[in-house]
């Protein structure tokens, strides 16, 4: 399969996966609401057992289990080792000097439901010939990676997510050839030497979540970027954006203290024509303390043309208006805004919208009002932590096609808008940490039943009157 000139390799990959579900030799597990595109799949049980008879019969790939006592994987180049125990409850421990194959191209580790585990052998000796390595989740003894990272110099592939390391060594910079580097670790601040520079070939960047005050990270030469993560302003130049003009994806931390007015440059969706995904926050975590930065979203927000998906989680002086929201954008959500002003005036009028979400007090007001008609295509609807919201209004006709309604916290609303019940595409509410009193009137012989007494799915938790 031929790509087209702005296709990606992601393109292709979907394009390949796609054939096999129309084949029904692949089963789509979730597909995302605004792209459609697959976000999990799976395998019947019998296919899947065939795969891995004939894997094994042409050496193609071999499984193990994380308790065996010797792996001979000597005989194939691609190994998957399953972390899996009896005992749920405790971590499983596995030495990586069991598998010292110089043939090895892939070395997966894969647990069940994403559970930590803990990774004995520091060294990568023996597994020179690595394009892929994935250490998803592995807790290390000691919290720095080591050096002999630096001799897999064929990865292309390095995982390194929700790890407990906070130092990475300046060896990684000798993996020159990686396409693919997931460094998003949480709950720990991690420090990254200035080497990520060397690596020209990468497409797919995820920092940390919370950098170490000594990180300085230069990464304007990385042009070939397609999704970055994570990029601080507080240790990375924004300069270095410019020059990315490939990106689809990006999230940038704007938290830098007393953060200067114009740090993002309103003329950087000129240079980023290709972008998609775009999500700005602020840190509200850790013991340095931030200063809220507000940005001119409209004027920002204006000149990314292909944008569907944006996140604000950032205090702003007003929402961009209908002109100024990209005429294909699908997904909005907005959190710690401080907005005054009622979003939906303004959302309600963006007619590809497909998932809203108003989270932590993205809009402060007593009164929300979804009018007659309007959110043509709006598929799901989710509020959290709005303090201040009492009253809720749903004009018929609106919202014609929603789908999922989710609300949590916010503990002044009284009641579900009447309105509701005119919405017969409604299949599930989840509705959570709300008081007794909310929780009663929808349930089966409560005064609000009528509104949702047509939903198939309708779920309660943590609700009470504390």
């Amino acid at each position: 399969m031929v790509g087209s000139e702005e296709s990606t390799i992601v393109d292709v990959a979907e394009d390949y996966l796609e054939k096999l579900v129309k084949r029904s030799m692949v089963l789509v597990g979730k597909r995302n609401i605004v792209t459609s595109r697959i976000e999990s799949c799976r395998l019947h049980d019998v296919v899947r057992e065939v795969c891995l008879f004939k894997a094994k019969e042409e050496s193609f790939m071999q499984v193990f289990n994380a308790q065996s006592s010797v792996l001979d994987a000597t005989s194939t180049r691609r190994v998957a080792v399953h972390l899996v125990d009896d005992d749920e409850n405790e971590p499983v421990i596995f030495q990586q000097r069991k598998i010292q194959n110089l043939k090895a191209r892939a070395l997966l580790y894969i647990t069940r439901d994403f559970h930590p585990w803990i990774l004995s052998t520091r060294s990568f000796r023996g597994l020179e010939s690595l394009r892929v390595l994935d250490l998803f989740g592995a807790q290390f003894r000691r919290p720095k990676l080591h050096k002999s990272i630096g001799k897999l110099i064929h990865l292309r592939y390095l995982s390194l997510k929700e790890t407990n390391l906070s130092v990475l060594p300046s060896s990684l910079g000798n993996l020159e050839l990686l396409v693919y580097l997931d460094l998003e670790i949480y709950e720990t601040m991690v420090h990254i030497p200035d080497v990520l520079k060397k690596m020209k070939k990468l497409r797919y960047l995820m920092l940390p979540d919370e950098l170490s005050n000594k990180t300085k990270l230069e990464l304007s030469g990385l042009v070939k970027l397609e999704t970055l993560k994570n990029f601080s302003l507080k240790h990375s130049s924004v300069k270095d954006l410019i020059n990315m003009t490939k990106l689809r994806t990006l999230w940038v931390c704007c938290a830098y203290g007393n953060l200067a007015e114009g740090v993002l440059p309103l003329s950087l969706g000129a240079s980023l024509k290709h972008l998609e995904e775009l999500m700005l926050y602020n840190k509200r975590n850790g013991q340095e303390q931030v200063q809220p930065s507000k940005i001119d979203a409209g004027a920002f927000v204006s000149g990314f043309q292909r944008l569907n998906q944006l996140r604000l989680d950032i205090e702003i002086e007003t929402l961009p208006n209908e002109l100024q929201f990209p005429s294909c954008i699908t997904s909005v959500s907005l959190s710690s805004c401080v907005l005054q002003e009622d979003p939906m005036p303004v959302l309600e009028k963006l007619h590809s919208l497909k998932i809203v979400s108003l989270e932590l007090n993205a809009f402060t007001g007593r009164k929300m009002v979804c009018s007659k008609a309007r959110f043509p295509k709006l598929l799901t609807l989710e509020f959290w932590i709005l303090d201040n919201l009492e009253e809720w209004v749903v004009e018929e006709e609106s919202m014609p096609c929603l789908c999922h309604l989710e609300i949590n916290d916010c503990r002044k609303l009284k009641s579900l808008p009447d309105g509701l019940r005119y919405i017969t595409s409604l299949e599930e509410v989840r509705v959570g940490w709300m008081e007794n009193a909310f929780k009663d009137k929808l349930i089966q012989g409560g005064e609000d039943y009528y509104k949702i007494q047509y939903v198939s799915y309708v779920v309660f938790h943590n609700c009470s009157d504390e």
